[in-house]
């Protein structure tokens, strides 16, 4: 009889890398067949998946040398619904991202500048949730990691590479065509078309009867990195304005007792970095279901009234909608929204 010989230690160790090997080759293989991410599919003219719009936006300005961009709007989602095109001093970038986060916009500004490519213009776009959220997180969220050195980008090629098959941001695919290569919005008209082809269905959408609150407290953080981005961009002649973005009613309405005071107190700390836009409160935009996708994305007709208001001296936006804050106003202001909430409270 044929004597078998066991497999010596050594043996052992190099069949099993071999079969490693294999392995990752294979997931390797099918991450980059099926890649979502965008650093490795970089077609972003068909519908698709949400990609890394950090990584990818960056890597497109870095590659084009700032792709003639004179202005760049930095904020969350929620500025991916505002189109720039119209607004002067442009042409304008919109860097949104999902949560996008100070901390990560003066990251961007500070490589933008090492690499040489220095717009004319930035405007900073902040929420109730920014100075909630850690971009430290965003290092572990395949949806959000972030662009940074070649090593540190190396490294993020390769997590994609060998990501779990298993992963998949939202659970399904997002309806948009992200439209890196130019105005860097993503794009869903056919969205607007079905809710102004029906109004009265969109009413009835039950994330509009949602209301959510961010945990979380970065609020000295975030203001320092607030300031040092317009501390950067002052140090390089670049002009430096921000918003603060508007909130559907529930979710402001959700922030009450010490949360409302951490809002305010960011406010407040706003005012004192520099003068800005704030279209939070309780008006007919914050509160009206037409004007809302759900509870924290504002719609594109929305973008439009934020861009007259800042740009265009407000000819065609409400006049309440959008306050311009200061050191000078911004207690009175606080209190004028204070007594909106007092109001709404007591009717119920």
């Amino acid at each position: 009889m044929p004597v078998t010989e066991d497999l010596s230690p050594k043996k052992f160790a190099l069949l099993l890398l071999v079969c490693m090997a294999l392995a990752l080759s294979g997931v390797a293989a099918y991450n980059y067949t099926h890649d979502f991410s965008g650093l490795y599919n970089r077609d972003f003219s068909v519908r698709r998946q949400e990609p890394n719009q950090h990584f990818v936006k960056m890597r497109y300005l870095m590659e084009h040398h700032g792709a003639g961009i004179k202005g760049l709007a930095f904020g969350s989602s929620r500025i991916g619904n505002v189109d720039f095109s119209a607004a002067p001093g442009g042409p304008w970038y919109n860097m949104t991202y999902s949560e996008g986060l100070p901390a990560e916009h003066l990251r961007d500004m500070q490589l933008l500048l090492a690499a040489g490519i220095r717009p004319e213009r930035v405007l900073q776009e902040v929420n109730e949730a920014s100075f909630r959220l850690s971009p430290e997180a965003h290092k572990y969220q395949y949806i959000r990691l972030p662009y940074g050195t070649p090593a540190e980008n190396f490294k993020t090629y390769v997590m994609y590479l060998l990501r779990p098959f298993n992963y998949i941001t939202g659970g399904e695919w997002n309806e948009n065509i992200f439209n890196i290569y130019g105005t860097g919005r993503p794009l869903h008209p056919w969205i607007d078309e079905a809710i102004e082809a029906d109004p009265a269905l969109h009413a009835k959408d039950p994330r509009l009867d949602e209301s959510f609150v961010v945990p979380g407290n970065r609020l000295s953080e975030t203001l320092s990195e607030i300031r040092a981005l317009k501390e950067l961009c002052d140090a390089n002649g670049i002009e430096f304005a921000m918003y603060l973005g508007p909130t559907y009613h529930l979710a402001y309405l959700g922030y009450q007792g010490e949360r409302r005071e951490e809002l305010k107190n960011f406010q407040r700390g706003l005012a004192a970095i520099a003068p800005y836009w704030d279209f939070t409160g309780l008006n007919p935009v914050t509160e009206g279901r037409y004007y809302f996708y759900e509870a924290s994305h504002y719609r594109p007709v929305v973008g439009d009234m934020i861009v007259d208001r800042i740009f265009m001296g407000g000819k065609k936006c409400p006049p309440w909608f959008g306050f311009f804050v200061t050191p000078e106003n911004v207690e009175e202001h606080l209190r004028t929204q204070d007594e909106e909430i007092a109001n709404r409270q007591q009717k119920g």
